[in-house]
């Protein structure tokens, strides 16, 4: 019999890999210690599910730019869930849009 604690059984935070103005890839680590039989991982996103499945990453597209996010796994288990502690992260900036008003804006001045 092994002796575990409850935190062996947290997932890690996720990670990302990819950060664009409208996307985002998001991975995580399966825990040191499953308590119980995997049954699968939620990613959760503003603590909304957008992930159920027993992957380890995932593509989240059509995001806003400019944007912070914060994702949440959660490792479900014949035995529980297991929720990992948030990690955030920002989408880029949609600098064309910011270009295109700069310009517009200069145009109306220069008439």
């Amino acid at each position: 019999m092994t002796d575990f604690f409850l935190g062996d059984s947290l997932p890690a935070p996720p990670t990302f890999s990819v950060i664009g103005r409208r996307e985002i890839h998001i991975k995580w680590q399966a825990p040191e210690v499953i308590s119980g039989r995997l049954t699968r991982y939620e990613l959760l996103c503003n603590g909304r599910c957008i992930y159920s499945g027993t992957d380890q990453e995932y593509h989240a597209t059509m995001l806003k730019s400019d944007t912070e996010y914060t994702m949440e796994v959660i490792v479900i288990t014949h035995e529980g869930r297991f929720r990992s502690r948030p990690a955030k992260t920002r989408t880029l900036k949609d600098e064309c849009l910011y270009l295109i008003k700069y310009f517009c804006l200069m145009r109306k001045k220069i008439m």
